[in-house]
C-alpha cells in the first residue's frame, strides 16, 4: 500500500477523535436519539443539545464539532461537522442513515480520508 495513504488514514483518524463531542471509546455506547440536532433554517446549520451545566436544549455554538442528527419525515440523516485546519471553517459531511453510531464513525473516518486523498490529488496536480 502507498505510503501516503496510510499517513493520510492516520491524520483522518485524529481529524474524527479531535472533532467527536466525546471520546471514541464513549461515543459507540451512545444511541444515535441521544446525538445534538442539526437543523438549517434559513441557510444557516444549526445544532442544538444539552447544555453540560443545566441539560436543557440549547444552540451550541457555531464552532461546535462532532457528531449530530437531523430528522426529516421520519428518516434520520447523520452528520460529521469539523473544523478545516487550516482556513478554521466548518465541514459538514453527510453520512447517510446508519443503524448506529458506531456504524456512523466508520462511515466518517471514510469520508475523511476519501476527502483527504481527493484535495492531496489536487494540491499535487497543481505543483506536477
Amino acid at each position: 500500500m502507498n505510503p501516503n495513504r496510510i499517513t493520510l488514514l492516520h491524520l483522518a483518524q485524529q481529524k474524527l477523535a479531535t472533532s467527536l463531542q466525546l471520546p471514541l471509546q464513549e461515543m459507540v455506547k451512545i444511541r444515535i436519539l441521544d446525538l445534538p440536532i442539526f437543523t438549517v433554517k434559513e441557510g444557516n446549520i444549526q445544532v442544538f443539545g444539552h447544555s453540560r451545566e443545566t441539560e436543557n436544549i440549547e444552540q451550541l455554538p457555531d464552532n461546535w464539532t462532532g457528531l449530530a442528527v437531523q430528522s426529516i419525515g421520519g428518516t434520520n440523516s447523520l452528520w460529521l461537522l469539523s473544523m478545516d485546519e487550516d482556513t478554521g471553517e466548518r465541514e459538514i459531511n453527510h453520512l447517510g442513515s446508519p443503524e448506529s453510531v458506531e456504524e456512523a464513525l466508520t462511515i466518517a473516518l471514510d469520508v475523511l480520508h476519501r476527502n483527504m486523498i481527493f484535495w492531496q490529488s489536487k494540491t499535487l496536480s497543481k505543483i506536477a
